[in-house]
C-alpha cells in the first residue's frame, strides 16, 4: 500500500494542486484523475485543485472540480504546484508535457515498472486499473467517498478490466463493491460507455469485413484514407482494438491505425494465457501483460509486428491459480 501519511503530509503543504495523466486518455486514466481531484476538492475546499487532461469521450457533471486542456496553465503556476501525475510508467507520454517541471511529484501508476521520476514514486502492477489503487488510498484515509468521486473510479476499474473479464484478484472486486456502496452510477457508466450511434455500426461493418486472422493473430490495418472515409481519428481506430477479441484459436489481436502524419498506433492484446508486453516491447512500448502498446514511423511495417506475434508459443505464460 502507498504511504498514505507522506501523500497528504505533501497534500497540506502546497495550495496549488495539479492532478494529470497520460496523452490519450482512457477511461481509467482520465477516472482516475477526476476522481482523484474530486476527492482532494471536497477535503481540501480552500485548495487549488487542478485536472489538466485531454479530452475523454465520455464527461460526467462535475460541480467542484473543473478540468482544463494541457497548455492551457501558466509555467508559475506549475512550478509552484503540487503534481500527481497518475497511470504513466514514464514522462515520454505525460498528457501536461510540464508536469515535470512541479514543485514535487507524486506518481501513482500499475504499469510495469519502467522508472523513478516521482518524489513519491508508487507502483503496484498487480492493481487491476490506477482507479484501484486511488480507490483504497482514499477510502483508507477518508472512510467514505462522494457519489461523484466514487462513479469516477468505477468507470476506470470498469473499462481498465474489460467489465471484470480480465481481473480474476479478490482485492479488485471487493474495491469494485465498495464503489458501489458509496452509489457509484453503474447504469450511467454503462449507458455512456457503450450507447452506440450509426456511424458506430459503419466502423464495426468496416472492421469485421477487413480484419485477418492468420497463425493465431487477429489484426485490422487502419490507413488512413480509410479513417478518412470512416469520419473518424486514428486514435479512436487503434483504441477499437477489442471487437476482433477472443476469436476462438487466436489468442492475439491487434489494431494498427495510420494517422495523417504517417505515425501508427498499435494495440495488442491477449487471452490471460500469453503475456505480450515483450511483444510491445521490441518496438519500443509497453504495457500490461494482456493489454500493450507501441508505435510504429511507417504503415507498413505492421507486417513486422504480426510476424513476431505469430511466433506466439514464446509469449505463453503458465498462470498459478
Amino acid at each position: 500500500m502507498i504511504d498514505i501519511t507522506k501523500v497528504f503530509n505533501k497534500v497540506k503543504q502546497y495550495e496549488s494542486i495539479i492532478v494529470t495523466g497520460h496523452v490519450i486518455p482512457d477511461g481509467d486514466c482520465y477516472g482516475s484523475v477526476m476522481g482523484l481531484a474530486t476527492t482532494l476538492k471536497e477535503h481540501f475546499p480552500n485548495k487549488e485543485i487542478i485536472p489538466v487532461i485531454s479530452d475523454f469521450k465520455i464527461k460526467f457533471d462535475n460541480n467542484l472540480v473543473q478540468s482544463v486542456k494541457p497548455g492551457v496553465l501558466s509555467d508559475e503556476k506549475i512550478k509552484q504546484s503540487l503534481v500527481f501525475v497518475l497511470d504513466l510508467a514514464n514522462t515520454n507520454r505525460l498528457d501536461e508535457k510540464r508536469a515535470v517541471d512541479g514543485a514535487c511529484i507524486i506518481k501513482i501508476d500499475h504499469h510495469t515498472f519502467e522508472r523513478v521520476y516521482g518524489e513519491i514514486d508508487y507502483v503496484d502492477s498487480s492493481s487491476s486499473s490506477c482507479c484501484q489503487i486511488i480507490a483504497e488510498m482514499l477510502i483508507k484515509k477518508f472512510k467514505k467517498l462522494s457519489v461523484e468521486a466514487a462513479t469516477y473510479l468505477m468507470l476506470g476499474m470498469i473499462t481498465d478490466t474489460g467489465r471484470f473479464l480480465y481481473s480474476r484478484d479478490a482485492q479488485c472486486f471487493n474495491t469494485a463493491g465498495e464503489l458501489v456502496k458509496f452509489g457509484a452510477k453503474l447504469n450511467d457508466i454503462y449507458n455512456r460507455l457503450y450507447t452506440q450511434d450509426l456511424e458506430s455500426f459503419r466502423f464495426k461493418s468496416f472492421v469485421y469485413s477487413n480484419f485477418k486472422a492468420e497463425n493465431k493473430v487477429a489484426y485490422i490495418v487502419f490507413r488512413k484514407e480509410d479513417i478518412h472515409k470512416l469520419g473518424v481519428d486514428f486514435n479512436y481506430a487503434a483504441a477499437n482494438v477489442n471487437l476482433i477479441a477472443q476469436i476462438e484459436n487466436y489468442p492475439i489481436w491487434i489494431s494498427f491505425a495510420e494517422s495523417d502524419e504517417g505515425t501508427v498506433r498499435v494495440e495488442i492484446r491477449s487471452t490471460r494465457d500469453y503475456n505480450i508486453n515483450p511483444l510491445a516491447v521490441m518496438f519500443n512500448g509497453g504495457g500490461h501483460h494482456q493489454a500493450s502498446g507501441c508505435r510504429l514511423d511507417n504503415i507498413e511495417n505492421y507486417i513486422k509486428v504480426v510476424k513476431e506475434a505469430q511466433n506466439c508459443e514464446r509469449f505463453l505464460e503458465h498462470e498459478t491459480e
